[in-house]
């Protein structure tokens, strides 16, 4: 079983989010999750980028039924997957470079 973060935040009756902890520690701890958060977020949408370009390589070569080719598209539709699932959460408010595309 998946064990989730530790929260950080909560959502007040106005809707609003608001730090559980607002100690220097609870703080830092908050700072030190939200910066993994960001470098997941800019390492998944580099590898989307990276990806496309091998793609578009393996395509010009005529590999597109290798299994190198499938293995690098399956990937790129799951990065994409959880892409579209961080922007629809307005976690990711950017597409990534080539806007999708053939996988």
């Amino acid at each position: 079983m998946i064990r989730m973060a530790e929260r950080f935040t909560r959502r007040g009756k106005d809707g609003r989010a608001a730090f559980c902890d607002v100690s220097p520690q609870g703080l830092a701890r908050a700072a030190e999750q939200l910066a993994r958060w960001e470098e997941l977020l800019a390492s998944l949408e580099a590898e989307y980028g990276a990806l496309a370009g091998e793609l578009e390589t393996l395509r010009r070569e005529g590999r597109e039924k290798s299994y190198r080719f499938r293995e690098k598209a399956g990937r790129k539709l799951l990065d994409g997957q959880i892409l579209a699932l961080l922007r629809a959460s307005s976690l990711a408010d950017r597409l990534p470079e080539d806007g999708g595309g053939k996988p």
